[in-house]
Parts: structure tokens; sequence; C-alpha cells
């Protein structure tokens, strides 16, 4: 599920609308049957890394690697007066992480996406749209 949503913020054409589109795709998939399971990474650390130290590596690689991708996406776009992009794929970080832990225990699809959409004011460009907070 991950390495098709970080494709796009990994690459070279990265941007805030990137990122607005990995939180689209995630509230669509993570409202899904199968969705609803979560995603193994979240599954994984919070039932096992605590005493698991490989997966508890594995758990910070793939949370390092989504504040990466979306540190990348954020540097491309003008800076203003909010946070550093850093500080910002941070938050995005436990936003991706936290919607897992909420779609688990059995949110809507709708207070998926109202999360969503709070959780990007900060981005720049556009706002999120009325189609990311269903």
């Amino acid at each position: 599920m991950v390495d098709p949503l970080l494709a796009e913020m990994e690459g070279p054409e990265a941007s805030a609308s990137s990122i607005r589109a990995y939180f689209r795709t995630l509230v669509q998939t993570l409202s899904s049957p199968i969705g609803r399971r979560a995603c193994l990474i979240v599954n994984s650390t919070m039932e096992l890394a605590l005493h698991d130290r490989e997966v508890a590596v594995r758990c910070r690689d793939h949370g390092e690697r989504l504040e990466r991708a979306f540190t990348l996406a954020l540097r491309r776009e003008p800076r203003g007066r909010g946070p550093s992009p850093r500080a910002l794929a941070r938050h995005l970080t436990a936003l991706a992480t936290g919607l897992g832990v909420m779609a688990k225990a059995g949110a809507t699809r709708r207070a998926l996406g109202e999360a969503v959409a709070v959780g990007l004011m900060m981005l720049p460009g556009p706002r999120a749209t009325r189609r990311a907070r269903r």
C-alpha cells in the first residue's frame, strides 16, 4: 500500500499537490474494508515495536522515509512564514500514522477526511478541497 502512495512524493515533480493527493488516496484506502485493518507498519508499531528491536527499526525507517518524502515535496514550494518544511513533514507523518489508528478504531470516511482537511491547512498553495473533506 505504501510504495505506490509515496512514489509521487519521492519523484522529481513532488509538491504540496502530491501531498494532498497522497492524503486523498490514504483516506480512500483506509475507508475501505481492507484499509480498515490499517497499515502493517502502524499495526506493528502499536503492537510489536516496543518488544521487538527489528520491528522497531523497520517502523522507524518507514517513518523516516515518509518524513523525507514530505520534506522533499515541501522544499519545492515557496517558503512562507509557517513552520520549516521538516517540522511540517513531521506533522504530516504523525497525521498519516494517526489516520491508520483512527481507521482501525472504526472512524468514518468523513472523520478521516475532516482530520486531513485540518491537518493540511498549513500546506502552501490552495486549501483542501471539499472532496478531501469527505
